[in-house]
């Protein structure tokens, strides 16, 4: 537990809120009477010697006049060892005329062993989250369980055999960090104990679930985006992977990610089962389509007529008549537009096939529009 009595880690925050408290220049040391952090920056990494001497006899003492010229380091003031479970693992300093502090030293003492005590708990978290997080990253990344990976689990008390499925949680804004404060609030609102959830990245959340029947899924994730949504006031997109055996979970993780980055434009919770078209706007290369648009509707992408044309044909299912209405023009004038369209892309509109490609050199330049928007 020493460690936690180091520059840095509780160090500052402890003598903030007991600053906070009494308005008194005060000190914290470690288990050697070695200044780890102090009102008074002048202070840190010197060695008090009476914070050495209460620690060594858990008592507080009193640092008199004559003291200050007698022990290293020492101002007038009060040290007060921070025990915990009876062992003295620092020592908190306030700096003054000591009969002025007396009345409140052992309350800013109390305060700081409780505050310390909730501190380490919350670091023990913290530290137990990460090294579950370290673990999953390693099962994730690998091909097989192995042994290693369920006596760690069995370490953790988790059942890596009871997860099927990975859903995939991102933000859309990239400066957004979840802390682990959040997880819990998290793991609060989803309600289920087994679920496994971790960060994964800065913006980014995996949970691992169990086997669960797909529609009921379904509501519940709606029901726990709305939450999230209103709990964060942030936009979130969710990414749900296909059910795996446990070994092969990676493959529900990359299923899961493929429809989160999905989810980020259509701002639906997408499950990697329901896509189609969208797996090919997934693994193609954004170069590959922009070749593809150069070579089915390059010639009208300077128009937005004809773009908003075709764009108003696909929405209304080629229906001349519908589109017509939609765009509040005459058929003969969409006839002419489309005519147009035929002649400037040498695509023909009565064939399937070229209407295909079409659509597809239509979905892709919009997607890169949008994207350099």
């Amino acid at each position: 537990m020493s460690e936690y009595f180091e520059r840095g880690i509780l160090s500052e925050d402890i003598v903030r809120e007991v600053k906070n408290l009494i308005k008194e220049d005060v000190i914290l040391t470690n288990n050697k009477g070695v200044i780890v952090a102090s009102s008074d920056p002048t202070r840190v990494d010197h060695f008090h010697e009476g914070a050495l001497k209460a620690i060594e006899n858990k008592e507080n003492l009193v640092m008199t006049d004559e003291l200050t010229k007698e022990l290293k380091g020492v101002r007038q003031g009060i040290v007060l060892p921070i025990l915990i479970q009876e062992q003295a693992y620092g020592c908190i300093g306030i700096t003054g005329e000591p009969d002025l502090i007396k009345p409140f030293a052992m309350l800013v003492r109390k305060v700081t062993e409780l505050f310390v005590r909730d501190s380490i708990n919350r670091l023990d978290e913290e530290r137990q989250a990460r090294e579950i997080e370290f673990f999953i990253f390693d099962w994730l990344n690998s091909d097989q369980i192995t042994k290693g990976m369920i006596e760690k689990s069995n370490f953790y008390n988790l059942n890596m055999y009871s997860y099927e499925r990975v859903i995939v949680l991102d933000t859309k804004n990239k400066d957004y960090h979840f802390t682990y404060k959040e997880i819990k609030m998290l793991k609060d609102a989803w309600g289920l104990r087994q679920t496994l959830i971790i960060r994964w990245g800065q913006d980014r959340i995996l949970f691992l679930i169990e086997q669960e029947e797909e529609l009921v899924l379904k509501s519940r994730l709606k029901r726990f985006k709305k939450e999230l949504e209103k709990l964060f006031d942030e936009s979130v997109a969710i990414g749900v992977g296909q059910p795996q055996r446990s070994e092969n979970l990676k493959v529900s993780l990359k299923q899961a990610e493929r429809a989160c980055a999905v989810s980020l434009k259509t701002k639906d919770i997408v499950f990697d089962g329901d896509l189609r078209l969208e797996l090919l706007q997934q693994v193609l290369d954004s170069s590959v389509k922009r070749e593809f648009v150069r070579r089915t509707i390059n010639p009208i992408t300077g128009q937005d007529v004809y773009l908003e044309t075709i764009s108003a044909w696909f929405k209304n299912d080629l229906s001349r008549h519908k589109t017509a209405e939609y765009l509040y023009i005459h058929k003969n004038t969409l006839d002419y537009r489309l005519r147009k369209i035929e002649q400037l892309t040498d695509l023909d509109l009565k064939s399937v096939h070229h209407i295909t490609l079409l659509y597809l050199g239509y979905r892709f330049l919009y997607e890169d529009t949008k994207k350099r928007a």
